[in-house]
């Protein structure tokens, strides 16, 4: 018998991961007997009022033939899970939630948690499906992500990540994880993705927080994953890991994006205080608002040189107030800019000699009929920020087209 046991809001300031929580309550599961047959990393929403940086919630698929065992021992670990957050984080910054579900009828409580705010409301109709519920004591926010989780129900092209743990004693002390790693990734494990940020050189494998994960590794296949954590937790420079496994994740999906929306211009884009932009746009729907931040570097001065009557191409992420918080974009077609007189066959710009009159020469007395040049823009190819300003749901330009 399959069960989905999701998890969601183990972390807080001081440390915690979800991650490393439900590899902790994996080790109780197999200690009844019972199969974790694949783990599952799911990122939310990114307006959700309570997220985190990464905002992921984790799905156990378990199959166990003794499924009242899992169900108390579940019970047990979650409860044990409350008493050591009760001591560690007082203003109870972390609100856990776990479901079990012994099948997936559906997806929609996924796509709720991805797309849009869930209200706690809606959550009720869900429980009733759900095998067990628990949740913290002041508040159900980890069940929202618990059951999106659980509910996820990968498509064929999806990711994967191998996560590696540290060992407890070094929680919060900085991470050995030596520079060359990067380039060990790149020269040996060609399907693992957004290891370095190649604008800024910097690694993105390690985080920064004082969080249980060593680092992580994002690749295309599973197979990708497990060969480039082992290889690298073998490499000289890398503490030593508690431990790692391989996740699933919707991670470079796409699957929070509203679009591709074709936009027309209507305004010229402003720039406001801190260097964000907005440009006010018309759709098929009627007006929208777009706002692009300015860690979105490149595609920051993109939106800055659309000009009124420009149409283009979008993706992005509806927010709470109605504004498309920009990701990605291409223009279609551009108006022609730099209006001027044309230029006479002497190298001379030709002049107007008066109202309705022909142009003229000052240079060689040459004439010509009153008319403009201008400079005519192509379309663009996708333009998008800097990879580590890129949400972990984005996926990258070069992979448009290759992941459905």
């Amino acid at each position: 018998m399959l069960l989905f046991i999701g998890i969601d809001d183990t972390d807080h300031p001081n440390g915690g991961c979800t991650t490393w929580s439900s590899h902790i309550l994996a080790k109780f599961i197999e200690a009844e007997g019972a199969e974790i047959i694949e783990r599952r990393l799911v990122r939310l929403w990114p307006f959700a009022p309570r997220r985190t940086r990464g905002n992921g919630a984790v799905c156990l698929v378990v199959d166990t033939d003794k499924p009242s065992s899992i169900l108390e021992v579940v019970n047990i670990w979650f409860n044990s899970l409350l008493k050591d957050l009760k001591k560690i984080d007082r203003l109870s910054h972390a609100r856990p939630g776990l479901v079990i579900l012994k099948e997936q009828y559906s997806d929609h409580a996924y796509w709720e948690a991805v797309r849009h705010e869930v209200d706690h409301s809606t959550l009720e109709v869900h429980m009733r499906k759900c095998l067990l519920h628990l949740h913290h004591p002041e508040g159900k926010d980890g069940l929202i992500g618990a059951l999106a989780a659980a509910s996820w129900m990968p498509k064929e092209s999806v990711t994967w990540e191998a996560i590696a743990w540290r060992n407890e004693s070094r929680w919060g002390s900085p991470r050995e994880v030596s520079p060359t790693c990067l380039d060990i990734l790149e020269k040996s494990h060609p399907e693992t993705f957004m290891n370095r940020d190649p604008t800024r050189g910097h690694g993105m494998i390690a985080p920064r927080s004082p969080c249980p994960v060593l680092f992580g590794i994002r690749a295309r296949s599973h197979q990708s994953a497990l060969a480039a954590i082992e290889h690298i937790l073998s490499s000289e420079g890398v503490e030593s890991a508690e431990d790692y496994a391989i996740f699933k994740t919707n991670q470079c999906s796409d699957d929070h994006l509203l679009g591709p929306l074709k936009i027309t211009t209507m305004t010229p884009a402003r720039v406001h205080r801190g260097g964000h932009v907005t440009v006010a746009t018309m759709t098929e729907q009627g007006p929208l608002l777009i706002r692009c931040f300015k860690e979105g570097g490149n595609l920051n001065n993109a939106v800055l040189s659309l000009e009124p009557g420009d149409i283009a191409e979008v993706l992005g992420l509806l927010s709470p107030d109605g504004e498309l918080h920009l990701e990605r974009m291409r223009t279609i077609t551009l108006v022609p800019r730099n209006l001027s007189r044309p230029l006479c066959k002497c190298g001379v710009r030709f002049r107007s000699s008066g109202r309705n009159s022909t142009l003229r020469c000052k240079e060689c007395g040459s004439t010509s009929p009153r008319r403009w040049s201008a400079q005519t823009i192509g379309p663009s190819g996708w333009v998008e920020p800097s990879a580590d300003q890129r949400r972990h749901l984005a996926k990258p330009v070069a992979w448009m087209g290759s992941i459905d």
